[in-house]
């Protein structure tokens, strides 16, 4: 509080010139995002090549044209709840697709439309930098610097021109904190708005838990200590209550998901995503808790790429700046509570996913944050020099993206492959492929993904039978006999099950799969 009211009395009688100062400071970080945006889009965008993006866009499109929070493509693994395309989703988290299809109705549904809004999130979220770090700091330098570092980390321009929640979520996690700052007493509030992070990205379960434990040691007798924790847990209650009754409503289980069976991949018994594949009722858990040896060999390597991976994707001088700043003591109350929120979240975050397999575009997130309250902490201990040093590190974070901007395209063949399959099939067709979300956004196709084998496509024909074969090579699971491979060499195979060669689809004149017709 004493921070506070000694800034406001710094400013007592000069309010104007700050005001038209921070004004000026956000139009230039308004110019400077949308040009590095245009950029980033005019040099490195050729459409979705990740399947998670073509599944969020696929899902946005479904809110967009009035199919409610649904899937147009089935995992095999998901039949045993649902029989019909499209169907509830249960995987992914709902806000983000939401807020994607507002854009669609007004604009259109399109890779471009949903780079705009990730450029829009991207700029929301150099602007809340800006302001978290001037209610931090005062300082407009610091602050012009920590949203300058943040629109350079490469991770943010990467993720701008896909179609994930991360940059939206980015934007969101620092608006959390920003208000935080600004109203740190309003507990249910915080609740609501980490039970609205959650809906954005299912990671927020692990802030919540950093966020507990800074609560239970934040000054104050123990009963204050739990009433807030209880206050906090009402609002998370109250902003996800509709959400647990949807899935209870759908599936008869409020806190289901899909991603529970990510526990079993790059398991002996089910290698690569093959758990994806097949119609079966294991239980995860148990599966874990009969099998420690392997989860723990499991998580070694894990920890293993995610230590070499996050090297390269955050950069080694972004991580020692980071790094730096965060290790001198801590000052500021504030600063702390967000530095070991964050820390506390990472720890958390890392452990319980270790077995399912972190990667390190899941911690983009506290980056922002973390920056902001290095270049804050460290303040003090350079004193005089850190002008210099904000132009220093702010140099560094451009040059960190030097190989990013110099980095061609990759091609997108799947645009073309959707529009051939579109163009050959019927609106309500079925397509059975090893593409299925870039054939249900791209061709706008009801899509089956490969079933394990020939019992499980004969289960899921029952109600969902396949119009149309398409393989074009990709292999993201083991299957039964190698039936689709030697349906790609052998007609013969595809004979055997009801279908038959109809044409290839091409890429840039190339031949990139196989279709086949049903034969009845």
């Amino acid at each position: 509080m004493s921070e506070q009211t000694g800034y406001k009395e710094q400013l007592q009688g000069s309010e104007t010139a700050p005001r038209r100062a921070v004004a000026a400071c956000i139009l230039l970080l308004i110019v400077i995002s949308g040009c590095i945006s245009w950029a980033n889009y005019s040099w490195h965008f050729d459409g979705f090549i990740l399947n998670d993006y073509h599944e969020y866009c696929q899902i946005a499109r479904n809110f967009a044209e009035g199919r409610g929070y649904s899937t147009s493509v089935l995992r095999p693994i998901a039949y045993q709840f649902f029989q019909t395309l499209p169907q509830p989703e249960v995987t992914r988290m709902p806000l983000y697709p939401f807020f994607l299809s507002l854009f669609f109705r007004a604009f259109g549904a399109s890779d471009s439309i949903v780079v705009l809004f990730n450029s829009i999130s991207y700029t929301l979220l150099i602007v809340v930098i800006f302001l978290l770090a001037l209610e931090l700091s005062r300082s407009l330098l610091l602050s012009l610097s920590a949203a300058i570092m943040t629109a350079f980390l490469e991770a943010n321009i990467r993720f701008t021109v896909t179609a994930e929640p991360n940059i939206f979520y980015a934007a969101a996690l620092a608006g959390f904190f920003y208000y935080y700052l600004l109203k740190p007493d309003r507990t249910f509030i915080h609740g609501l708005l980490l039970g609205l992070l959650q809906l954005i990205r299912a990671n927020t379960m692990f802030v919540m838990a950093g966020f507990f434990v800074l609560l239970f040691f934040q000054r104050g007798s123990y009963r204050q200590r739990f009433t807030n924790m209880g206050i906090l847990v009402a609002g998370i209650f109250v902003a996800l209550s509709p959400y647990w009754l949807r899935n209870y409503l759908v599936i008869g289980k409020p806190f289901f998901s899909l991603y529970t069976y990510s526990l079993l991949l790059f398991t002996n018994d089910y290698p690569l995503y093959t758990i994806w594949t097949q119609v079966t009722n294991v239980d995860p858990a148990a599966y874990a808790l009969s099998h420690p040896a392997e989860l723990l060999q499991k998580s070694y390597g894990f920890l293993l790429f995610l230590l070499s991976g996050s090297v390269d994707f955050y950069k080694p001088l972004v991580l020692i700046i980071v790094a730096a700043g965060t290790v001198i003591r801590f000052r500021d109350s504030r600063l702390r509570f967000i530095k070991w929120t964050c820390m506390v979240s990472i720890i958390i975050q890392t452990i319980l996913l270790l077995p399912v397999g972190p990667v390190p575009y899941y911690y983009m997130f506290f980056f922002p944050l973390l920056i902001t309250v290095a270049l804050i902490n460290a303040q003090p201990l350079l004193k005089r020099t850190m002008p210099a040093a904000l132009v220093l590190f702010t140099m560094i974070f451009i040059y960190t993206t030097v190989p990013y901007w110099k980095s061609a395209p990759q091609p997108n063949r799947f645009r073309e492959i959707g529009e051939q399959v579109a163009s050959m099939t019927g609106k309500n067709a079925i397509i059975l492929t090893d593409i299925p979300w870039e054939i249900a956004w791209y061709a706008d196709r009801r899509a089956v993904w490969l079933p394990y084998d020939r019992a499980t496509l004969s289960l899921i024909s029952g109600t969902l039978k396949p119009d149309f074969i398409l393989l074009t090579g990709a292999s993201y699971a083991t299957y039964g006999g190698d039936i689709w491979k030697r349906m790609l060499q052998d007609p013969m195979t595809a004979r055997s099950l009801g279908y038959e060669p109809l044409t290839t689809v091409q890429f840039q004149g190339r031949a990139m799969g196989l279709v086949f017709k049903s034969l009845q």
